[in-house]
């Protein structure tokens, strides 16, 4: 003897206010916000919604709703047995909404009439329908009132766009999809002995066909289902070479870039002092150079002046060494001051060659990955900081680690053990997001070599292995 449950009446309720897409843009325009009609439907689908007055709540709905389940179930209120309400929108927190429409419905001094709440959205009409047929199935409850009901314009957000657009999609569907409600019912109360409780005839299954087919011998295609990835045939790290804050990311992710085109812009102000820095430094320097030159000038005169007049007793001995003293002085310091401009010309090059890497352009034509770091960040410090990816595409590369048994795929009958004429290599590539203009063409992607020999350690023997990738990049 089996019980079961069926839908013995529906009813449904909207709310009489019908808001328009050209409504709802005159009203968000009080908001400071722009939109149309035209905008709406063509990212949403959606012409209207219905508003509900501000002093109706979820329960007001769900009594509308529920007079026309229960009329068209030709039942009365007090023949209900449990209520079941979805709902997460409530008029309440607490208590239940349920125990609310009970009231609402005249039937509050009914004392076996179970009520509660199922606190979800979408998905609890769906959940209410099964605790209902469960209940029925049971023989817990007879007549079973379920209620789906949601309210959600009097929250909705008409600051920004994005939001009001949200709300709008939330407030068409739940109204005009959730705001409906069903009376699920064991039987009517006349028919339970014979609808709800009959017994269930075994049917004996039909004869199997059998079905009679001619054997014919025939060569017959080989397929080869290969689960793996495909990668760029060369992938460029793009990292950060000097510190600072990123100024811009001039690049859509996923889309493709061209060799020289600006993707990163770094802050050029400090690199742009430290060259200053440098370039002053390297002035200083050649001027100290410029001060030590004419020191070593003057005091070489000076031993060249003094050196005859110590032979004719003009001048001392002592006189002639002070000059020479001196003259060995001024030329440690051109060497000095020398090494110096060459530090200076050194650290102007540094400041001049980082100021050039504030600008990170694409080193390579190819697909470019997503950007690890957002404009404002700080890159670049105590290493080179990894930016994103750039791959190239063509060709496309195909890596497949075989490492079950049933990668053996020798087949055919000549002395090597493998298939003369190729069979087919069938692939499925999804293509990355953000292709779009300007993307080439991609082509099969190309069988790596060291997946080609993972073949020959499940039976393949390693004079086929050339003939097998021929075969396959063949195939492909």
């Amino acid at each position: 003897m089996n019980r079961y449950s069926r839908i013995t009446g529906t009813g449904s309720f909207l709310p009489p206010r019908r808001v328009t897409n050209a409504d709802l843009a005159a009203q968000l325009a009080g908001h400071g916000v722009e939109t149309s009609d035209d905008w709406i439907v063509e990212r949403t689908g959606i012409r209207a919604r219905h508003f509900a007055e501000r002093d109706v709540g979820s329960s007001d709905l769900a009594l509308e709703a529920a007079k026309r389940a229960i009329t068209d179930a030709g039942l009365e209120p007090t023949d209900i047995d449990c209520i079941i309400f979805g709902t997460l929108s409530p008029d309440f927190h607490f208590p239940g909404t349920a125990v609310v429409l009970q009231k609402k419905l005249g039937i509050a001094e009914k004392t076996n009439c179970a009520c509660f709440d199922i606190r979800q959205q979408c998905s609890a009409f769906v959940y209410g329908m099964q605790m209902a047929d469960a209940f029925v199935r049971t023989g817990m409850y007879k007549r079973i009132l379920l209620i789906g009901a949601e309210l959600h314009s009097h929250a909705l957000d008409y600051s920004t766009r994005g939001a009001a657009r949200r709300k709008d999609v939330r407030e068409d569907v739940t109204m005009q999809a959730d705001r409906r409600s069903m009376l699920v019912a064991a039987a009517m109360a006349a028919a339970l002995s014979t609808a709800c409780e009959k017994p269930v005839a075994v049917v004996a299954p039909p004869p199997p066909e059998v079905y009679v087919a001619t054997v014919v011998q025939q060569d017959v295609p080989v397929y080869l289902d290969l689960v793996g990835q495909t990668q760029g045939f060369q992938d460029v790290e793009i990292r950060a070479r000097v510190e600072g804050f990123l100024d811009a990311v001039n690049f859509r992710e996923g889309s493709f870039v061209r060799k020289g085109d600006l993707l990163y812009q770094i802050d050029p102000q400090p690199l742009q002092a430290s060259l200053a820095q440098a370039n002053a430094a390297k002035a200083t320097g050649e001027a100290d150079l410029k001060t030590a030159r004419a020191r070593l000038e003057k005091a070489n005169n000076d031993v060249a002046r003094y050196t005859p007049l110590v032979a004719k007793q003009a001048v001392s001995q002592r006189e002639l060494d002070d000059a020479r003293a001196l003259q060995d002085a001024a030329g440690a310091q051109v060497e000095a001051a020398g090494s110096q401009v060459e530090a200076a010309k050194a650290a102007v090059d540094k400041a001049t060659l980082d100021l050039g890497y504030v600008r990170i352009a694409a080193p390579i034509s190819g697909l470019v990955g997503t950007t690890v770091v957002k404009a404002g960040s700080l890159v670049g410090r105590g290493e080179s900081t990894l930016l994103t990816t750039i791959s190239v595409l063509d060709p496309r590369r195909f890596r497949r680690a075989l490492v079950e048994p049933e990668g053996r795929v020798v087949v055919g009958s000549d002395n090597r053990g493998v298939e003369s004429d190729a069979g087919a290599v069938r692939q499925t590539v999804l293509a990355p997001q953000g292709l779009g203009g300007g993307a080439p063409e991609l082509e099969p992607p190309v069988i790596a070599d060291d997946d080609l020999v993972a073949f020959a350690e499940f039976g393949l023997a390693p004079v086929a292995v050339d003939d097998l990738a021929a075969d396959l990049v063949a195939a492909l």
